[in-house]
């Protein structure tokens, strides 16, 4: 068996030396460590606190953007627009809120509003993140309120960005993008983009295609 050690040998221990020196160390700080394990409590709890608010919030956010949908889809677009507006201006900040900029887009082209329309896009614009359905989306509303607004070229170049997505509605984005780009006298243009839509699978279900391309003949 190995022997005790004496009372110098403890004495001259390092690691006990640390441990004395540890606990020397608490009693003398022992109201700045309680002070620091407080605080360390109370970012604990407030973190956990802000998780749980932004839970609920995104929660509250989608319930709503879910009846606004609904009364846009039965065409009560005054009741869309008061709760897409309601929305955003409680939950600004959701996951909800790019998707809630995109109808209400949608609602104000509806009315005619297109100026509004298109900066409400833009909106939707910088909130909808990378989902490739939803930027096209923006880029796509955009275009149509350009449209609206005769303003063809920009109109042209906003559809076209909405096609490079390469979403489920391509072939309709350069479809309106050929036509846009007819209506600003650009056939060569027109042309390129239409012939691109005629190559795509699905594009024999928009029979006015043909009518674009003929119009778009460059003589």
């Amino acid at each position: 068996m190995a022997a005790h050690m004496t009372k110098e040998e403890l004495r001259e221990d390092p690691v006990l030396e640390q441990i004395q020196e540890i606990l020397a160390f608490i009693e003398r700080n022992s109201k700045w460590i309680l002070i620091g394990i407080a605080v360390v409590a109370v970012l604990i709890v407030a973190g956990s606190s802000v998780r749980r608010a932004r839970i609920r919030a995104n929660a509250e956010a989608s319930e709503l953007l879910g009846k606004a949908q609904i009364v846009y889809v039965q065409g009560n677009l005054t009741a869309a627009e008061t709760q897409l507006r309601e929305l955003l201006r409680v939950y600004p900040s959701t996951r909800a809120a790019g998707t809630a900029w995109l109808y209400l887009g949608n609602v104000l082209l509806a009315q005619g509003r297109s100026e509004e329309a298109f900066e409400a896009y833009q909106k939707a614009l910088e909130r909808v993140g990378k989902d490739p359905v939803k930027v096209a989306g923006a880029h796509r509303g955009m275009g149509k309120a350009l449209a609206s607004l005769g303003r063809y070229a920009d109109a042209a170049l906003q559809f076209e960005q909405a096609a490079a997505l390469a979403t489920p509605l391509q072939v309709e984005d350069l479809i309106d993008a050929g036509r846009c780009s007819l209506e600003a006298g650009d056939k060569e243009k027109a042309q390129q983009l239409l012939k691109k839509a005629s190559d795509l699978k699905g594009s024999e279900a928009y029979p006015e295609l043909d009518l674009y391309l003929a119009a778009a003949e460059v003589t």
